[in-house]
């Protein structure tokens, strides 16, 4: 019983420092419990879950809401749902040849909100078949802290030392970002102080009204066979933004050649990838049912180990 205690707090004293440590490893504005990396929606329900109630006949804006949950030290709500994608790469058509003399060794990777997956390699083949389903979870908090930190990232690379975005940066920020919008125009519509420059707090919001939230699916088609080199042949980005849940696509999508132009296979048809996307909501019960059985098991496997332990103290005492 004192190893059982013992091995229990030990571990729960690890979990609760690793989660401490990686959640002080988070910039500023990025970290889950920083109401100014929370969505709009987010910022009204922790709100709404302190009892606070909004004054009549005003509008609050998302910093006003965002010090509000501050000051009123709130939480973040737990995601209602879980979002389960699948993805089924059916077949590739048309794949270029690296060599004329040696049939390609194809095989896809798959990456959405920052999970990769990998499919196997069809040897031998420009129309491989590959016939494999692969899933990926997410909700909707952890796909915009995700946003929200390579944002980060991006605002960090550019801004100057005062930690702002003039419009010299604005401009460079939005080129990198690939929005067609004038710096000027967006100086003008986020720059609420008038200060001719764009703070985190107002790049966050900036950032949330152009929309970055694509929920895009990249697809790369690789060929290994030559000398088992894995080269990158073509890609493509496919939204799964819009899926519902239950829904099912079927689709053929071109791939492009590192220059942003259709890649063409060995017969001159353009080279393209046959997938089928999915997606199911599931409830926080359906989750937190799975996660009570996993781990009822991983505890009970705990307990053999603690008992062999037990059994072999015991060996040793007699012995």
């Amino acid at each position: 019983a004192d190893v059982r205690g013992d091995w229990r707090c030990v571990t729960n004293v690890i979990l609760r420092a690793f989660h401490t440590v990686r959640l002080a490893s988070l910039p500023i504005g990025v970290r889950p419990d920083d109401p100014e990396a929370w969505s709009l929606e987010t910022l009204n329900e922790s709100l709404r879950q302190m009892n606070w109630v909004p004054k009549k006949h005003r509008e609050y804006t998302k910093e006003e809401l965002a010090k509000l949950a501050r000051d009123m030290n709130c939480k973040p709500p737990t995601a209602k749902t879980l979002q389960v994608f699948k993805v089924k790469v059916d077949e590739g058509q048309h794949l270029p040849m690296l060599d004329t003399t040696v049939k390609s060794s194809a095989f896809v990777t798959m990456e959405l909100n920052n999970v990769k997956r990998r499919s196997k390699i069809v040897q031998g083949s420009q129309d491989p078949l590959w016939r494999e389903t692969f899933k990926f979870q997410m909700n909707d908090e952890d796909v915009r802290h995700s946003l929200i930190s390579n944002a980060k990232q991006l605002f960090d690379q550019v801004c100057n030392e005062e930690q702002v975005l003039e419009l010299e940066e604005l401009a460079e920020l939005l080129k990198t970002l690939k929005v067609r919008e004038s710096a000027q125009n967006i100086m003008s519509r986020f720059d609420r102080d008038k200060t001719g420059n764009i703070d985190w707090a107002q790049f966050v919001i900036m950032f949330d009204a152009l929309g970055f939230d694509k929920r895009d699916l990249t697809l790369t088609l690789y060929d290994s066979a030559i000398a088992g080199i894995e080269k990158e042949i073509g890609s493509a980005v496919v939204s799964v933004k819009s899926l519902k849940s239950g829904e099912m696509k079927s689709l053929t999508v071109m791939l492009k050649d590192a220059d942003g132009e259709t890649l063409y296979g060995h017969d001159g048809r353009a080279t393209a990838l046959k997938i089928r996307l999915s997606m199911h909501n599931i409830s926080n019960a359906k989750v937190f049912d799975k996660t009570e059985k996993e781990a009822s098991r991983i505890i009970a496997g705990s307990d053999k180990v603690l008992k062999h332990l037990e059994a072999c103290r015991c060996v040793v005492i007699k012995l």
